[in-house]
């Protein structure tokens, strides 16, 4: 479900045709709330469960109804309390929002949807799943990096944000400018799994997050991030998670960064010689 405080009559049939354009066989349609104020907004994600919003950019003055200031202040609130959910900025393609744009990326809007453009092609449907895999790459960044090593963070940095052009160890190394072994190194010092299966988990992090979404066949997850097929990658799911489709698509990608995170922390307690409850470990 998107939340929309969008008003104008156009705009609003321009984004239901786009949301219902060329989806696969057998898959609903993307359901839209609209608003018609930014607490209705808030509402509609605090209290009816949308997990993704859209803000019509108004006015571009900084100080109208639905403007370039309104827009940030209701986006920095809702990025603020619910990091995981994307806010997209709807806007004409003018100079004027254009210059808007920097601000608005610092207030935590992901992505535009250009009015007239995004909104008539069949490209609506991308550009929303991409900001939400945006939204989740950040929020499971924070939460892995809290109990990361310096380098293990670098690692996680790039598989995140690169998730869905399905990076590689190579790719990695080449982007932090070190030999891929320098990558194994900080993994071992710091008792992390490999830097491949670091990649692997970030990629498993995105696709959990994609079969939850509705008409998210893991056969589409697949496609979308790059693993050879459907049946590849519950395998992954399995092999590495321990989990099946039904329970990823129920619990989401919560669970996988948990389990992460569990795995970096006491990845990092053995590798200091410590136990969980802090004590040092006797050596052999």
């Amino acid at each position: 479900m998107i939340a929309a405080w969008v008003t104008d009559p156009i705009a609003r049939a321009r984004l239901t045709a786009a949301a219902r354009e060329r989806r696969p066989r057998r898959t609903p349609s993307v359901g839209i709330l609209w608003c018609a104020t930014g607490d209705a907004l808030y509402a509609a994600i605090a209290d009816g469960g949308a997990t993704a919003a859209v803000i019509e950019l108004g006015d571009a003055s900084p100080d109208a109804d639905g403007g370039v200031s309104c827009v940030e202040r209701v986006t920095r609130s809702l990025r603020e309390e619910y990091p995981a959910v994307p806010v997209l900025v709807y806007a004409p393609l003018t100079a004027a929002a254009s210059r808007a744009m920097l601000g608005l990326g610092r207030a935590g809007v992901v992505n535009a949807i250009i009015a007239g453009h995004d909104d008539l092609s069949h490209t609506f449907g991308p550009i929303l799943a991409a900001a939400a895999s945006v939204c989740v790459a950040e929020d499971a960044y924070t939460r892995l990096s809290s109990v990361a090593s310096g380098g293990v963070r670098a690692i996680l940095d790039y598989a995140l944000r690169y998730v869905c052009v399905a990076p590689t160890v190579a790719d990695a190394a080449r982007v932090l400018r070190v030999h891929r072994k320098t990558l194994t190194v900080w993994c071992r010092s710091s008792g992390a799994p490999s830097p491949q299966v670091l990649v692997t988990w970030c990629r498993l992090i995105i696709a959990a997050e994609r079969l939850v979404e509705r008409g998210w066949s893991t056969e589409r997850v697949a496609r979308a991030l790059g693993f050879a097929s459907g049946s590849a990658l519950a395998s992954m799911f399995k092999r590495h998670l321990g989990l099946t489709r039904p329970a990823l698509r129920e619990r989401g990608s919560g669970v996988v960064v948990e389990m992460l995170v569990r795995r970096l922390a006491d990845g990092r307690s053995r590798a200091a010689g410590v136990d969980r409850g802090g004590r040092r470990l006797k050596s052999v």
